[in-house]
């Protein structure tokens, strides 16, 4: 599932990702965009407060899981 999917999905905003996994929202706003992609460590951050929803697959494969 990608960044964006879940947040709809769990009703919650890219603030509110960004406090969750200790970033900025601009970090958020450019992985959902497709800009950049999240570093190694905010991967793993992502991965564990998503309970594995969001993995590296679904920034790196287009979203294969």
């Amino acid at each position: 599932m990608d960044l964006q999917t879940y947040l709809q999905s769990h009703n919650l905003s890219r603030a509110d990702i960004a406090d969750m996994i200790g970033t900025s929202v601009g970090a958020v706003n450019h992985w959902i965009s497709g800009r950049r992609q999240p570093r190694g460590d905010m991967l793993e951050r992502i991965k564990s407060v998503t309970q594995g929803q969001v993995t590296a697959n679904d920034f790196f494969h287009g979203g294969e899981s």
